[in-house]
């Protein structure tokens, strides 16, 4: 959709402070693809959570088409995720606690152990001039593969986003969006509010959670234009559930680049100078 080649570099802390909290690294891009109507794009990823670490590098295709009512896509992505568990530092394999009570586990090695298995996801986007909506699927079928001596299995889920503009001026809108994903037994939810200028400053708010049962935290963002390829933005989320009491929040932050140039097919033609008309 950029016409352009596209970066985007993000690092998520959550839950800060709290021991063995969730953190997220990833590296994405993208570019036209005209000889196949669409473009093609990469993402590499790490994700550690408690003992366990998942490193992922994945390969997407996506065809664009042109409609009356705006741009519609369909996609998917295909790679490979590399899981590596520290088992020394789990309790279990040791066995024995306070009671004298064992709880040990002949499934978990108290030394490292890796596994390796493919990840697979799909998704459509609509796009105009007023309002955006998606949906991806992920791991259906769903998929395991061997993690040391157990197997680990990855949920399939599914997303869904809806996002409308309104124009406050020729340089300035603001959008109202909800996002929503499950993985088949639970059910959580964004709503949110960002404004953007044409200048690049972005700020906004978010609600994540619709029930005592899921409300997790209020987003706050903001984000500006470093330069003609860089946007950097920030959000940091305050907690409202039960963990509030034991984290400092989460923190995320995104650098984006943009080339800024057509790439491929609709690139002006180079420029020959005739003598005769200077």
């Amino acid at each position: 959709m950029d016409r352009s080649l596209s970066l985007s570099l993000m690092y998520r802390d959550q839950y800060s402070s709290l021991t063995g909290n969730p953190k997220n690294f990833n590296l994405s891009g993208h570019t036209p693809f005209y000889i196949w109507n669409g473009a093609i794009g990469f993402q590499l990823s790490n994700q550690s959570i408690g003992e366990f670490n998942h490193s992922a590098l994945s390969l997407s295709y996506n065809y664009v088409m042109n409609t009356d009512v705006g741009f519609l896509s369909f996609g998917g992505r295909a790679g490979g995720e590399f899981t590596h568990v520290n088992g020394q530092s789990l309790i279990t394999p040791e066995g024995n606690y306070e009671g004298s009570v064992n709880h040990n586990d002949p499934l978990l090695d108290n030394m490292p152990f890796t596994g390796f298995g493919l990840t697979w996801q799909a998704g459509a986007y609509f796009y105009n001039n007023t309002m955006e909506a998606g949906l991806s699927l992920g791991e259906v079928p769903s998929s395991a593969y061997r993690l040391g001596q157990a197997t680990f299995s990855r949920n399939q889920f599914c997303n869904a986003f809806f996002e409308y503009k309104y124009p406050l001026s020729r340089l300035s809108s603001i959008s109202t969006g909800l996002f929503a994903k499950t993985d088949f037994i639970h059910v959580q939810t964004d709503v949110y509010m960002l404004y953007r200028s044409e200048g690049g400053l972005i700020g906004g708010i978010a609600v994540r959670g619709y029930d005592s049962g899921s409300l997790d935290a209020v987003a706050l963002v903001i984000g500006s234009r470093i330069n003609q390829h860089f946007v950097l933005s920030y959000s940091y989320d305050i907690g409202l559930s039960g963990l509030r009491k034991v984290n400092e929040g989460s923190h995320e932050v995104i650098l984006s680049y943009n080339l800024n140039k057509l790439v491929g097919i609709g690139l002006p033609p180079k420029v020959i100078y005739n003598p005769r008309y200077l």
